[in-house]
Formats: C-alpha cells, sequence, structure tokens
C-alpha cells in the first residue's frame, strides 16, 4: 500500500518593524507498507521546507526524516522488529548548525498476553544519536509501552527510560 500528502502554504509574516514578508513554503510525505508472509514493513518519508507555516501547526518544519520498520511475526502471540529513524534540520542552510538525528531500534511485541485478546506489550532497546556540526551526543533507551481494551475503555502507557548518556566532542569524549 502506498499513500502520501502535498501541502503548500502561503504565508505573510511581519516582523517587528512592521515589513511584510510573503513565504511559500511545502510539505510532503510518503508512507509505504506491505506485508509478505510473517514479514511486515512500513517506511514513510517526508520533507517539510523551512518556509511552510500554516495556522494549525501541524508539520515540524525545516525538516527532512526518513523512517523504516520491519516486524517478524515468530508465532500468534510473539514479533521482533527492527526501526531506523533518521531526521535532519537546516534544508537549505539558513541557520549555522546542521543537526542530524538517528534512531536505531530493536524490540519485541507480545499481542493477546494471558488470553486477553487486546493486552499488547512493547518493549525495546534505543539507541539516539544526535550530530552537530560541532559535537555528538548518544543515548541508549529502554522503552516500554503497554495497551488494552475493557469493553468500551481503550488504555494505553508509554515510558522510556534513559540507561545512560554519552557526549562526544571533536576534542575527545567526555
Amino acid at each position: 500500500r502506498l499513500s502520501g500528502e502535498h501541502a503548500q502554504a502561503s504565508t505573510r509574516k511581519q516582523s517587528s518593524a512592521g515589513v511584510n514578508h510573503d513565504m511559500v513554503g511545502t510539505a510532503h510525505r510518503v508512507n509505504a507498507d506491505g506485508s509478505l508472509g510473517d514479514l511486515r514493513w512500513r517506511m514513510r518519508t517526508e520533507r517539510v521546507s523551512s518556509d511552510f507555516v500554516t495556522m494549525g501547526g501541524g508539520a515540524a518544519i525545516d525538516r527532512l526524516r526518513y523512517y523504516l520498520r520491519g516486524d517478524y511475526r515468530l508465532n500468534k502471540t510473539w514479533s521482533v522488529f527492527l526501526a531506523d529513524d533518521w531526521y535532519r534540520n537546516n534544508l537549505d542552510g539558513q541557520i549555522g548548525d546542521t543537526t542530524r538525528t538517528h534512531i536505531p531500534e530493536a524490540g519485541v511485541t507480545a499481542r493477546g498476553l494471558f488470553d486477553r485478546r487486546n493486552l499488547t506489550l512493547t518493549t525495546s532497546l534505543r539507541q539516539r544519536q544526535i550530530k552537530s556540526n560541532n559535537d555528538q551526543n548518544v543515548s541508549d533507551r529502554l522503552y516500554v509501552s503497554m495497551s488494552d481494551r475493557f469493553q468500551e475503555v481503550s488504555i494505553r502507557g508509554e515510558v522510556e527510560a534513559l540507561l545512560n548518556k554519552r557526549k562526544d566532542t571533536t576534542n575527545g569524549r567526555t
């Protein structure tokens, strides 16, 4: 399955000095997902220009992002997955520092635990790598999510615990 969206925003901003500035920005997103036997995959890519400003504010401006996830079903209850999320800003070089973020992830999901059809538990390890022109921050995280449904009420809880944080600089490691 393939889907996508495109938006264009023509906006007029006024500076504190009262000068009008016309801006035209665009946002694009492409989603794809599919399956082959017990393997499912999802892909998302999006690009939002730095001049894309809307009254609703639904998009993170000045961003290019790629996301890919693959799930493999081991049996009726358990599945494993790998995901990769990468994004950056400063698409048109208007700011001095470009930030790139990369988040690889590996985890497991259990569905239907304890004979509860809607009970889902997911846990994964994530490593968040944030690189700018002069330094790099790396952190390892444990993510846990649980959801269930009781008649007409659905509940969901998520927690992400920071396991450690490292800062790398061009002058050495601290």
